[in-house]
């Protein structure tokens, strides 16, 4: 049996600065299925969309502004058998997408969330997401 399809959507306004290193992340998957990477531009007046295709996704535009409809937006865009949402600012872990996947193998799963690296360069937020990763972790 062939492994799922799966997209991830990236739901993008004015990320021009972050969103090749979060493209970049997702390429470099060790997921053996098919994996398509989708920036919803979500009308940007910088450089996002055409950044975010330099990086090998593919870009949909959405006028409409808010992470709501973006995501909508790229929902209708893909087809896979698995979707996963990430922001922008998140640089994912090279095993994100098939250890997703591989927590669908239980059939008491319906969702799940992967390990994210945030991108802050606050360092106040840095720390705050650094002592809420130790809290999770601990529980």
């Amino acid at each position: 049996m062939s492994e799922p399809a799966v997209d991830v959507i990236i739901a993008a306004r004015n990320e021009a600065r972050r969103i090749g290193s979060c493209v970049a992340a997702l390429r470099r998957q060790d997921y053996p299925g098919r994996l398509r990477v989708c920036v919803v531009d979500n009308a940007s007046d910088d450089a996002t969309a055409a950044r975010a295709a330099a990086s090998g996704a593919e870009v949909v535009h959405e006028r409409r502004r808010g992470r709501g409809a973006a995501r909508n937006a790229g929902l209708r865009a893909t087809d896979g058998d698995f979707v996963a949402f990430v922001d922008a600012h998140v640089v994912v872990g090279s095993d994100w997408v098939r250890r997703m996947v591989e927590a669908f193998t239980d059939s008491r799963v319906g969702g799940c969330q992967g390990v994210l690296d945030y991108c802050a360069s606050d360092r106040r937020v840095r720390r705050f997401l650094h002592t809420t990763a130790e809290l999770s972790d601990a529980a």
